[in-house]
């Protein structure tokens, strides 16, 4: 899922998405676990 996104947003926003859905509930966990991702992949590259 997360290739999906970084295949349509850069890494910086995805970030800022996240954060925002992190603010609904309904949408805390899922953002919470694919910002984890994002974080794995970038701490990755470097």
């Amino acid at each position: 899922m997360i290739d999906g996104l970084r295949a349509n947003y850069n890494d910086l926003r995805l970030l800022r998405i996240f954060d925002a859905a992190k603010s609904d509930p309904n949408m805390e966990k899922l953002a919470a676990n694919l910002q984890n991702k994002l974080d794995a992949l970038l701490e990755n590259s470097l």
